[in-house]
């Protein structure tokens, strides 16, 4: 009677063990959710976009957290793949090209100049760049006025200055420091007595028209627009100089998330535009809508870096 009951015991511990381990196989082998091996939504990763500061310059940071996080989860929503998002303000090159390194962040919107200097020695792949419509590109003008009689820049010596700084970085002191030197002229901070940044174009351009300071730096686009506002700005004002072409900004993904998720981010960002948040979000950066990047785009700030280094270096040489 003894061994009976001791082979039943077993062979229903038996059949347990089978049963257990054969669930464990089933629900190890079949994933949670709907048919069709889809994730759930907590094995969805998190979208992590990371914002150069630079492109905030005179930009309340709060209200571009805001806007950012609000693209940020439009592209959730447009992709279906991922669970949340996250947003990084980068202070500088180093801290873009650090978390590029430590895979801390899919997709990072930068300065071009910025660009250059970390595309080659990081893992970052360029898919889109801004459109500001009539411009593709910015392009900055140095104005004075018609009746002063001023046609070279060597008669703005030791005059006041007013640039426009916006939201364009370094890139306007650049390329007025670069064309300064180029004719020998020394750079901003010692040519002109005052050299005050502004910024909005109407801060740098009024006061030339009114007489209050000598010469303005400010975006063609902008002045242009204040133009067609006020023909009388175009008729006692003159562009004494123009610079290049200069791209606005440029938008990287991490080459492994890249590989990973091409398609679904170039479908969400192209048709950005065409969204009405989407445009709310394109004109904190006053662009009309994104278009796919090409190298040739980098070629002017790749040649304006090149030339504002050499020629730095010659003027510290002679000092």
């Amino acid at each position: 009677m003894k061994r009976t009951v001791t082979y039943r015991s077993w062979s229903r511990t038996l059949l347990q063990l089978l049963l257990v381990l054969f669930l464990q196989i089933l629900f190890v082998s079949v994933p949670f959710g709907e048919p069709g091996n889809k994730l759930t939504p907590k094995e969805k990763p998190t979208l992590v976009v990371g914002y150069s500061r630079k492109l905030f310059i005179n930009v309340d940071i709060n209200d571009a957290r805001a806007a950012t996080k609000a693209w940020a989860e439009m592209i959730i929503k447009k992709t279906a793949k991922f669970e949340k998002s996250d947003t990084v303000i980068l202070d500088d090159v180093s801290s873009i090209e650090k978390l590029v390194t430590a895979k801390g962040v899919d997709l990072i919107v930068m300065r071009p100049e910025e660009f250059i200097v970390i595309g080659n020695k990081t893992s970052i792949v360029p898919i889109f760049v801004p459109d500001f419509g009539k411009y593709f590109y910015s392009q900055y003008v140095l104005l004075v006025r018609s009746d002063r009689g001023i046609v070279k820049l060597s008669e703005l010596r030791h005059k006041k200055l007013i640039r426009e700084s916006g939201q364009s970085g370094d890139i306007p002191s650049l390329w007025l420091d670069t064309f300064l030197m180029r004719q020998g002229l020394g750079e901003a901070k010692d040519f002109f007595t005052g050299n005050k940044g502004v910024s909005k174009a109407a801060q740098a351009i009024l006061p030339v028209f009114f007489k209050q300071v000598d010469v303005a730096l400010a975006e063609r686009n902008s002045f242009d627009v204040m133009v067609e506002l006020n023909p009388q700005l175009g008729k006692e004002l003159k562009v004494l100089a123009t610079s290049q072409n200069f791209l606005g900004a440029v938008l990287c993904l991490r080459k492994e998330f890249f590989e990973m998720y091409k398609e679904d981010i170039e479908d969400a960002l192209d048709s950005l535009h065409k969204d009405p948040q989407g445009k709310q979000i394109l004109m904190l950066f006053r662009a009309n809508k994104l278009v796919p990047f090409k190298y040739e785009y980098l070629n002017s700030m790749d040649a304006l870096l090149k030339e504002n280094q050499e020629l730095r270096t010659k003027l510290v040489s002679r000092r």
